[in-house]
């Protein structure tokens, strides 16, 4: 049988980020992967895969960084978004997942 389309997404997920897709058994904690893999060691990322339609708005902001990134000579394009009356810290960092790719490396 073959995988759902959601499943396919996060098995080439984790196998591109060099971990390990996590069981669909009730103890992961919501969590699709974990990098690195269990059996290297404690994992440093807990991941979560979503394969969806992503906000017009959030692809037209990223785009307008990246954009502007290439015209100063730099390498990525990064967009904070931070909800008002919400710690800084608090905010979520979007980058491209070949970005990503390139600051930590790939399992492929």
């Amino acid at each position: 049988m073959a995988d759902k389309r959601w499943k396919a997404v996060e098995r080439k997920v984790m196998k591109r980020l060099g971990g390990a897709r996590l069981a669909v058994d009730g103890r992961r904690g919501g969590a699709d992967g974990v990098v690195p893999p269990p059996e290297q060691g404690p994992a440093l990322f807990s991941v979560q895969v979503k394969s969806r339609r992503t906000p017009r708005w959030l692809e037209d902001w990223l785009g307008m960084i990246e954009a502007e990134a290439v015209r100063r000579n730099r390498s990525i394009g990064v967009l904070v978004l931070h909800r008002p009356r919400k710690e800084i810290g608090e905010a979520l960092v979007v980058v491209r997942f070949r970005e990503w790719e390139q600051l930590h490396g790939t399992g492929r």
